[in-house]
């Protein structure tokens, strides 16, 4: 009866660790806090710019010897190691494009704490990384929507939802370094998406090809790319996406696109 006791405890540990603990590789993770050059308290990386808007989240993606990611102006990438719950990161180096004084201090400051980074933990998407004398230096939320594509189900019409007809082949796909693209029904449409603090999105530069479709059909086309230009937050539940706009109204549903299937090769 004991050792049963025991061995239940030990696999409620092991799956309450599971559920709390993620894996640093393989994962975007998105600067959400940093640690200020006075204070030393972490405060979001956009309460540093004064004179302009942050061009990009400052993002950082991990393999077993490498890092790479999106600084405020640049492209970044280093070396790094892992073991265990150790990180040793160096060697960085950046692309040279300029930006304004404040991205610019920012960047550097980033570059800096960076490699100060001697330990890390995941618990429920959120890595912090800290220095050697266990002081947080940076946290991370981890990019849900990168590498995921959603077909719309459907659209607020100004007074409810309403379904979208299966013919309509609208969707949206979430690629890497924060592009979007996709169909609104009848063109094509690409651009970028910043993601916040608290589910927080936004879309910009969003372009689109000029076919021309029945007259209804641009319609719809129109009205969708209108609301992904409202979209405030997002949420995920399952395989289910929903775009807010600013008054926390639900304007667009989405459900997960299903994955193409392998091709067996093997021989019958």
């Amino acid at each position: 009866m004991k050792k049963t006791f025991l061995i239940s405890i030990l696999t409620i540990f092991f799956l309450t660790a599971c559920e709390e603990e993620g894996t640093l590789t393989g994962a975007s993770w998105r600067l959400t806090g940093l640690a200020d050059n006075e204070t030393g308290q972490l405060i979001a990386p956009e309460e540093s710019i004064r004179d302009t808007k942050i061009n990009s989240p400052i993002t950082i993606s991990f393999t077993d010897t490498q890092a790479t990611g999106t600084a405020c102006v640049n492209n970044f990438f280093s070396l790094v190691k892992i073991e265990g719950d150790r990180l040793n990161i160096s060697n960085i180096g950046a692309t040279r494009k300029a930006g304004s004084n404040d991205m610019m201090k920012l960047e550097q400051h980033f570059f800096d704490t960076l490699i100060r980074a001697n330990r890390f933990e995941i618990k429920k998407d959120v890595l912090t990384l800290f220095d050697e004398a266990g002081t947080k230096l940076m946290t991370f939320a981890e990019n849900r929507l990168e590498n995921t594509a959603w077909i719309l189900t459907a659209v607020n019409d100004g007074d409810a939802l309403v379904s979208v007809s299966a013919d309509f082949p609208a969707d949206i796909e979430f690629g890497k370094d924060y592009s979007v693209y996709g169909s609104d029904g009848v063109n094509r449409y690409f651009g970028s998406y910043t993601e916040k603090a608290g589910n927080a999105i936004s879309f910009s530069n969003l372009g689109a090809t000029l076919m021309a479709g029945p007259e209804e059909a641009m319609k719809a086309a129109e009205q969708f790319r209108t609301l992904l230009g409202k979209a405030a937050a997002f949420t995920i539940s399952g395989a289910t996406l929903k775009m807010k706009d600013e008054n926390d109204n639900v304007i667009l549903v989405f459900t997960e696109k299903p994955q193409p299937k392998a091709e067996n090769t093997q021989e019958k």
